[in-house]
């Protein structure tokens, strides 16, 4: 995150003498708000989000049906009423898969899921079950300019289990990618989390390559 977005966020941690702060002092600073504070700041949910934008729209397309309402013609409406309904062109957001359900399906089930999927963006619901060059719990332990990955497991059992790599390639300085190592430094072992990716590997050992943490849920949810 650039320094401006660091102190909107300590901003919105509702922090005090943050503006004078150098950008390391900055994120220490912030840092004390405590972990479940800072993940509620950093993934809001949808309806924290966007529940403004939620109520503009209501409230918009009330008017306009009012508007419609006194407006239409009757005549306009009564011809409408004898035609058949037009088909409407829907796009669809693919639900998450849970790997748990993934993983309980039977060997031909695995590969007609590769089969049909392979080399496509997949999103996917897991639990944290390691990670690959780089630790949890600081920000120097996720290095730049080497390639990360994270391991993910059908349930949060700490008993082994069929697992995926999630491979997020080399973690660059830049805002995007500053933000993306606070994230993983927020992690705990069998946290639930999201992710989006390419599917490669195999029904066996599935992998999801380019990753990108689309979700972080509360530790023990």
């Amino acid at each position: 995150m650039s320094l401006d977005e660091l102190r909107i966020l300590a901003k919105n941690a509702q922090l005090t003498g943050y503006s004078g702060l150098r950008k390391a002092d900055l994120i220490a600073h912030i840092q004390t708000v405590g972990e479940s504070r800072l993940q509620t700041l950093l993934f809001p949910t949808w309806w924290q989000t966007y529940n403004n934008h939620v109520y503009g729209v209501i409230t918009v397309a009330g008017v306009l049906l009012s508007v419609a309402f006194f407006l239409w013609p009757a005549s306009n409406a009564i011809d409408a009423s004898k035609q058949a309904p037009a088909k409407s062109e829907r796009s669809t957001i693919e639900s998450p898969i849970s790997f748990a359900d993934y993983a309980r399906l039977r060997p031909s089930e695995k590969q007609s899921l590769f089969t049909g999927r392979i080399g496509e963006q997949f999103v996917w619901e897991g639990f944290l079950a390691g990670t690959i060059g780089f630790e949890l719990g600081s920000l120097t332990g996720v290095p730049y300019d080497t390639p990360v990955s994270i391991e993910i497991e059908p349930t949060s059992s700490s008993s082994p289990q069929f697992s995926a790599v999630c491979h997020f390639g080399e973690i660059l300085p830049t805002d995007s990618g500053i933000e993306l190592a606070l994230q993983l430094h927020l992690l705990t072992i069998g946290q639930r989390i999201r992710l989006s990716g390419e599917l490669a590997g195999s029904p066996e050992v599935p992998i999801l390559n380019d990753a990108f943490l689309e979700a972080v849920f509360p530790v023990g949810e």
